[in-house]
């Protein structure tokens, strides 16, 4: 069975794979279950795989049975009709997909090019197309490693730079003077699980121009948004908890909780279980987003660092993050958000230290 919320706290760091969430859409309550029986039993050094919002997932399964091209005439939009009650139609434009995505057989239209195809009612059909999905998620298992490495050296880093290497080959470059990590592009998760880190002089911290470009805050969000352990410091699961500045991260990172959190935070600070009361969101879900708002430098407990305005008191007015979106009421539904374009003026979050506040 997958590991539960705070099972995995007295085990390595480096040693969990991370949890990758899978949305559906189009399926009717029996295939729903079917799949939900399906990745119950992750495989030995696999990650584990768990169904999620749709627009909140890592990967998407589709009813090839309840999908079809839009008859709009344009060539690239997909509509998946529903298969529970209370769902909706979801229409997709394919040219804006950014995940992998498989499709149920049978195909209701021929018009449609899947690459990834699976028999719902067999674990061995779907495990195979998951199996491709961890190989196209590759980067972000990457950046789980890497992320959950750093977790675990945090407290015997210094501000100098580090070569990540495996069998000679140099896989990250992570430069602390510089706040900057570089990432092989094709490094993989058993190659960094192996790697050898070594301390550099400071003329060592280029970053090699075809390496992928992170932050500590990035890789740091990846870890405690993709792990099943409490990853929240324990101060901040008892005491009140204050908006300090907005993510370090992409904006495109930021879900509807993440957002949910932070006009309330930016209301009136809270403890976590007000913040759990505040916004009808489970304690074990506002305990991993806020983790993920804490690494990325926009959560303190301390009332002196709480983000003030001129006048020197609490700031308490919205920042310009547009509408938020409605919470989902059941993982299954593949209803889209409304539009979560944010409109921040600027980033005014610094690099947070190496050691944790």
């Amino acid at each position: 069975m997958p590991q539960s919320f705070d099972q995995l706290e007295n085990e390595p760091l480096e040693a969990e794979q991370p949890v990758l969430r899978v949305g559906l859409a189009g399926f009717n309550e029996s295939q729903c279950k079917n799949i939900f029986l399906s990745l119950a039993n992750p495989l030995p050094n696999h990650p584990t795989w768990r169904i999620s919002p749709f627009q909140l997932a890592d990967a998407w399964l589709l009813c090839g049975d309840h999908s079809a091209p839009a008859d709009n005439g344009h060539q690239d939009t997909l509509r998946v009709t529903p298969g529970l009650p209370h769902d909706r139609l979801l229409t997709l434009s394919l040219s804006d997909i950014d995940r992998p995505v498989a499709f149920s057989l049978p195909l209701a239209s021929a018009e449609i090019e899947a690459r990834l195809t699976f028999d719902v009612r067999s674990t061995p059909s779907l495990l195979t197309v998951l199996d491709a999905f961890e190989h196209w998620l590759q980067p972000l298992r990457a950046k789980f490693i890497l992320g959950a490495q750093l977790m675990a050296r945090e407290s015997q880093l210094k501000r100098v730079v580090y070569h990540v290497s495996c069998n000679g080959k140099l896989l990250a470059v992570l430069d602390f003077a510089g706040w900057k990590i570089g990432l092989l592009p094709e490094a993989t998760p058993e190659q960094l699980s192996g790697a050898l880190w070594e301390t550099r002089p400071s003329q060592a911290h280029a970053i090699p121009n075809h390496f992928v470009t992170n932050s500590v805050e990035q890789l740091r969000w990846i870890f405690a948004q993709h792990t099943v352990r409490n990853m929240l410091p324990k101060r901040y699961q008892r005491q009140v908890i204050y908006f300090a500045n907005t993510p370090s991260v992409p904006q495109t990172w930021l879900q509807p909780a993440h957002l949910l959190l932070l006009r309330e935070l930016l209301i009136r600070p809270g403890t976590l279980k007000e913040l759990s009361d505040r916004t009808a969101l489970a304690p074990e879900e506002v305990t991993r987003d806020l983790a993920c708002l804490y690494f990325s430098g926009s959560l303190t407990t301390t009332p002196e660092k709480a983000a003030t305005n001129a006048s020197g008191r609490t700031e308490v007015s919205t920042p310009k993050w547009g509408r938020l979106p409605k919470a989902e009421t059941t993982i299954f539904n593949s209803t889209l958000p409304p539009d979560t374009e944010m409109l921040l003026d600027h980033d005014t979050t610094a690099p947070a230290g190496l050691q944790r506040e």
